[in-house]
């Protein structure tokens, strides 16, 4: 039965941290190839320095950002710094 055929459905104890959690490592193992072949591209809204903290947090309670809202306090360490 497909949205709007009337049907209805109740859901008790639906804890979806709990499937996320027991798919994790599966998930990863599919996706991470993909998003390093720039298959699965991403948006990260990235603001910079300790100071900004208290309005990218406002900005994001509000909906101003796009992605994941990040603040960084150092440089990656995981990318080539030049």
């Amino acid at each position: 039965m497909g949205a709007g055929s009337g049907s209805k459905r109740d859901v008790k104890n639906l804890r979806v941290g709990d499937f996320a959690a027991d798919h994790h490592d599966e998930m990863l193992a599919y996706v991470a190839p993909l998003v390093a072949a720039g298959k699965i591209k991403y948006r990260e809204d990235i603001r910079h320095g300790l100071e900004i903290i208290p309005s990218a947090f406002a900005e994001m309670l509000r909906g101003d950002n796009f992605g994941k809202m990040l603040v960084q306090v150092s440089p990656d360490p995981t990318l080539e710094q030049g």
